[in-house]
């Protein structure tokens, strides 16, 4: 069980690239002392859906960053609208307790889409099509979308590598 909230805050600066040859995505940090800042004591864990990962402070909850292996081949294409995501934090709370080092599945055993705007370069990662809820860019290029302290959808825009 996981309870998301939308903290006040500025997003994480950084880059966040999709890796045609490797299938996967990564995030730099454009600033070292605040990504430490934000990672506390640096005990880190991800919140997974299949093998995406949102990096987490394990300790605090803070929701970091996007990164992981994710193959482009099961994108499915669509018109996706840019997400109206104002900068801000975001934690989560889970029961049990995050541990350092074990990765979590976020939607444990349910069905989500993953499409991509080839136009605009937009990924959306959701459990369900709809625009409801909040959206909040936790780091460059990453928007979680929030309904009712729940993560209803993952937005990516990377920068596209080969």
């Amino acid at each position: 069980m996981f309870q998301f909230r939308t903290l006040p805050g500025s997003s994480l600066s950084g880059y966040l690239t999709y890796s045609k040859s490797e299938y996967s995505f990564s995030f730099d940090a454009a600033d070292e002392a605040d990504l430490a800042e934000r990672m506390g004591e640096g005990r880190r864990t991800s919140l997974v859906i299949d093998t995406l990962q949102l990096e987490t402070d394990a300790d605090s909850g803070a929701v970091l960053y996007a990164w992981g292996y994710f193959p482009a081949q099961s994108w499915v294409p669509a018109r996706l609208p840019v997400p109206p995501a104002a900068q801000a934090r975001v934690s989560v709370e889970a029961d049990p307790p995050l541990e350092e080092a074990v990765s979590v599945p976020v939607w444990r055993g349910q069905e989500f889409a993953v499409e991509h705007d080839e136009e605009t370069g937009w990924i959306r990662v959701s459990r369900s099509p709809s625009g409801a809820g909040a959206y909040a860019e936790i780091a460059s290029g990453v928007v979680l979308q929030l309904v009712e302290g729940e993560l209803s959808a993952v937005w990516l825009h990377p920068h596209i590598a080969e």
